[in-house]
């Protein structure tokens, strides 16, 4: 699409009418604590117009004539504000480049790079006065209000719109020899594209931050590129400069779980109760299960002589003679009891999953949560930028591994599709985590030399999922302003292998579910070092 219009129509002279609160308001009032110096290119349409009617007469951009037209658009009915945006649409239309369409606004550019956000839906216009040029925050288009619409400079083709062309086409800017170039050009024109972009929209939000300010809103469609910068920066930025922590914006897809639950605390609720319905039975069948071990064990006379044994060994010390017959007694005892401490290390290992998943559901149910916060906020805004950031590497994976390794490209597309889901919130609070280092075994066994073409993404996927995904409180989670942006530099192999994650939640199950167990069975001691856990499906 052009982004370039035609040359000013010029108008003929007409006859100057009076103006009315349904003329569309002109560029001359963007800030009203200037004058605009008679320039009209913004509002002066780029396709002739058609009849008188639509011509627009110059308005004052004196500070009393804004006062009136405000005063004007405030005491309208609902039926002429309705009638307004229907007339403003039409016009923008008629009249301008259309290049992006959003929830609650369509935006138009004109010929020196204006976009107009003009809303589709009616709307009160008490917020909408217009102020002096606040101060720039990088990589954030200026949103000046100017009467019922918003006017910002033009920042590039939306996020998206390259991440559909990289799961298309496998780069970023596709043109006529795309098709004949190698995969190791398309993924390195992918990854500098990648890379450009998350720096500095991950530096736009450090500066966001740093000034009071959060987005909210952050995903692909929400942010822009321009190739001829090569600078990429946020868009949709209605609500940046309120920094009221109780106004509740977001898309669910790439929303922080506990960002979700503020969203929809009714459907999250439903979710958790079911979950912590599981939790609950599961907890309590495997401490039932080590109750009956334990009796098991006390009453089996080779444990019995395996606890007396070691009691024995702790107090002997190492030039005693007897030592070797104990020890080589107690290993003995030790293969004969082996099934039954590998099967009660197996249970206590459960119960407190279970038990651990059973606190953490519980901590965010819609009566628990903590209330809203600008520093939460802050790290909803970081957690959306990189899930953002991870279904690009997604894509990437995909576009390289779709025609050699079909179970990869599954796990891939699986991700992809849960990644955009508005209904994900069980799946990245309980699973994303999981599938992301199944995902990083299978890239990991690939037999062919495409991991070694992506081993920056790898190594990339693998740091989001320590720092983001496996992460289970929202207070281990770091904000931009403790990030630095990195270009990741290319590794000889992915790091893939380690699929463990440390925790810092308290495993501890919290007293309304211990106490709906029975008696908490006696402890034994410690199994041997040569007991193993056994597999889940062994369960």
């Amino acid at each position: 699409m052009s982004l370039t219009g035609s040359s000013i129509y010029n108008l003929a002279p007409a006859k100057k009418r009076k103006t009315t609160h349904h003329d569309p308001t002109p560029r001359s009032i963007i800030n009203a604590c200037t004058r605009n110096g008679g320039k009209k290119t913004a509002l002066t349409p780029t396709k002739p117009r058609s009849s008188s009617e639509d011509r627009v007469a110059p308005n004052s951009d004196s500070g009393y004539s804004t006062k009136r037209r405000q005063i004007k658009l405030e005491d309208m009915d609902p039926a002429e504000q309705k009638a307004l945006q229907i007339k403003h649409l039409k016009f923008f239309s008629k009249h301008y480049e259309f290049i992006a369409e959003g929830a609650n606004t369509k935006a138009f550019l004109s010929d020196d790079r204006q976009v107009f956000l003009v809303s589709k839906k009616p709307q009160s216009f008490g917020n909408q006065e217009p102020k002096c040029k606040p101060d720039p925050i990088a990589g954030v288009p200026t949103v000046y209000p100017v009467g019922s619409f918003q006017i910002m400079d033009y920042a590039g083709p939306d996020g998206y719109t390259y991440l559909k062309n990289i799961l298309q086409h496998g780069c970023p800017q596709p043109d006529a020899t795309t098709s004949n170039q190698s995969a190791e050009t398309l993924n390195r024109l992918s990854r500098d594209f990648r890379e450009t972009v998350f720096a500095d929209l991950l530096q736009s939000l450090r500066s966001l931050h740093q000034q009071g300010y959060t987005h909210r809103d952050i995903k692909a469609e929400n942010f822009a590129f321009n190739p001829s910068t090569q600078k990429a920066s946020f868009i949709d930025v209605y609500d940046i400069s309120n920094k009221n922590p109780e106004k509740l914006t977001g898309t669910p897809s790439t929303a922080h779980p506990l960002h979700y639950v503020y969203l929809y605390s009714e459907k999250t609720d439903e979710i958790l109760n079911k979950y912590l319905k599981y939790f609950r039975a599961k907890y309590t069948e495997y401490t039932n299960h080590i109750q009956t071990l334990s009796s098991s064990l006390r009453s089996n006379p080779n444990y019995q002589q395996y606890e007396q044994l070691q009691t024995t060994l702790s107090t002997l010390s190492n030039t005693d003679p007897d030592i070797e017959t104990i020890k080589s007694t107690l290993g003995s005892l030790e293969n004969i009891l082996k099934n039954d401490l590998d099967q009660y290390e197996f249970c206590e290992s459960k119960q407190n999953f279970y038990g651990t998943e059973y606190s953490r559901s519980l901590a965010y149910r819609s009566k628990q949560v903590p209330p809203l916060t600008i520093e939460l906020w802050k790290k909803f805004d970081t957690y959306s930028l990189h899930i953002t950031e991870l279904l690009f590497l997604l894509v990437q994976v995909d576009a390289a591994f779709g025609n050699s390794n079909i179970r990869l490209a599954n796990q891939s597309n699986f991700i992809i599709d849960n990644l955009t889901n508005q209904n994900n919130f069980s799946w990245k609070f309980y699973k994303i985590d999981q599938d992301i280092n199944y995902l990083l075994q299978l890239i990991d066994q690939d037999p062919s030399g495409t991991k070694t073409i992506l081993s920056a993404e790898i190594q990339r996927i693998h740091t989001l999922n320590q720092l983001f995904f496996s992460v289970k409180h929202i207070t281990d989670i770091p904000t931009a302003e403790t990030l630095v942006p990195q270009t990741v530099t290319p590794s000889a192999s992915s790091d893939s292998s380690d699929t463990s994650s440390e925790h810092s939640y308290n495993s501890t199950p919290p007293a309304e579910l211990t106490t709906t167990t029975a008696s908490e069975a006696p402890p034994l001691p410690p199994p041997p070092a040569t007991a193993t856990v056994k597999p889940d499906s062994t369960s």
